[in-house]
């Protein structure tokens, strides 16, 4: 534990558990299940380390928090990753404040890692004022690895309202697709997992996409670290499956983690009433928003994408995004040229 005259800081407080860090998490506005407990543990599985960091005011009430993911490199490099961090909309937070502690988060993780290169990918919406307090602590990143761009589906509304907000041409396809006499399960058992893996593997090899593919032996590894968290909807034709999603849930907020479709779904628009049945079944759970993610402007590849995502009328959001900061500036460059040499991965 360290402290300056304002703030106590911590990382991976003897004692801290799950419950403790989740229900602290829960707290801010603007969780996410990748700053979750149970992510930084499915993380652990692809050889990241996580350090839980916290930030308190002089009270003793959090003001910030951090999963930072941290993986070794070559030469004594430590490389951290915070997805959807740092979390910092605690109630009554204000931007003096996050600033101040924004700076005490940095300066704590360079100081406790030798030859450190730390990025963040906030998933608040861009403000100016939250963009100001980053770039006071933090740069931008010379290579992006997200777009930075999604779409917030507001699960509050009605199902009416939902499809009001479609384009005219998406509620087509999701009536014709509701006309073929589509079976809908939602779960997590292995039976869901093995059909899901089944269709993402189909779709990724026809695509020519195979380095994202998410099979069978990663699903489970996602539903044994997440459990309950982790959920998947199907769609049957004929009992054949033709459609899946998996969606990850933190709180009452859901993340649109990864879809396919098969030929014969894609020739029956069956994704068009897999995202109106998704929204069934997330608003009967008492969700109140769903991260729709993966939009992609600059990429040609995903206007596909795009298109089917944008035309569900879902709120365009631009995330506050990537930041980063390093023990040098030679080192933030080198990783920087890493990254768009490996296309994204380190």
């Amino acid at each position: 534990m360290e402290k300056n005259s304002e703030f106590t800081y911590e990382i991976n407080p003897a004692g801290l558990v799950q419950d403790r860090w989740d229900d602290r998490l829960t707290g801010a506005d603007d969780a996410t299940i990748f700053q979750s407990w149970q992510w930084g543990e499915y993380k652990r599985n692809h050889g990241w380390q996580p350090l839980r960091c916290t930030v308190y005011d002089t009270s003793g009430r959090t003001v910030m928090m951090a999963q930072v993911l941290l993986k070794s490199l070559p030469f004594g490099i430590r490389a951290g990753w915070a997805a959807g961090g740092p979390v910092l909309k605690f109630k009554g937070w204000s931007p003096k404040q996050a600033g101040k502690a924004l700076n005490t988060l940095r300066a704590g993780l360079l100081e406790s890692q030798r030859r450190l290169w730390l990025r963040v990918h906030s998933h608040s919406p861009n403000e100016p004022e939250l963009a100001y307090l980053f770039s006071g602590q933090f740069h931008r990143p010379f290579f992006k690895v997200n777009s930075g761009f999604s779409q917030f589906i507001d699960l509050t509304q009605s199902v009416e309202a939902f499809e009001k907000g479609m384009t005219a041409k998406h509620r087509y396809y999701v009536r014709q697709a509701q006309g073929q006499g589509l079976t809908w399960k939602l779960g997590g058992d292995d039976e869901l997992r093995r059909d899901f893996a089944m269709l993402h593997e189909e779709m990724t090899r026809e695509k020519g996409m195979e380095s994202i593919r998410v099979g069978l032996d990663e699903t489970r590894k996602i539903f044994s670290a997440l459990g309950s968290q982790a959920l998947i909807l199907n769609g049957y034709h004929a009992g054949v499956p033709v459609t899946s999603c998996l969606v990850q849930r933190f709180g009452n907020r859901g993340f649109y983690a990864s879809a396919a479709t098969g030929a014969k779904g894609r020739e029956l628009s069956a994704a068009y009433a897999m995202v109106h049945e998704l929204f069934r079944v997330l608003k009967e759970r008492g969700m109140t928003r769903l991260d729709f993610a993966g939009l992609d402007p600059k990429t040609s590849a995903a206007s596909g994408v795009n298109h089917f995502k944008r035309g569900f009328g879902a709120q365009l959001v631009e995330y506050l995004g990537e930041w980063e900061c390093a023990s040098s500036e030679k080192l933030r460059w080198a990783i920087n040229f890493a990254l768009w040499k490996r296309g994204g991965r380190l």
